[in-house]
């Protein structure tokens, strides 16, 4: 999140979330797949561009059509959050 309008706080936010989701969600030990996906799942939450900086990085994309479908992923979910947006201020 360098250089990104993400601060500290937001970040301790998602730390507290995603703890909060294995100590809940899961008895014993943790796969780093599932703690990454769901550090993938906050981040994209929290801020585009941190969440592609970590996925080009975790997801070890192979070839540009790899991270093309992640931008058009992050595409489609900008554009529902805006939608939704949009929706609850007519409300």
């Amino acid at each position: 999140a360098q250089k990104r309008p993400v601060s500290s706080d937001d970040i301790e936010n998602v730390i507290t979330r995603i703890e909060q989701k294995m100590r809940t969600e899961y008895e014993n030990e943790v796969s780093s797949t599932v703690i990454g996906n769901l550090v993938m799942d906050e981040l994209a939450e929290l801020d585009e561009i941190t969440y592609v900086r970590f996925a080009s990085v975790y997801k070890s994309f192979k070839d540009v059509d790899e991270i093309e479908e992640l931008l058009q992923q992050i595409t489609n979910r900008v554009h529902s959050k805006k939608k939704r947006s949009t929706l609850d201020e007519t409300d």
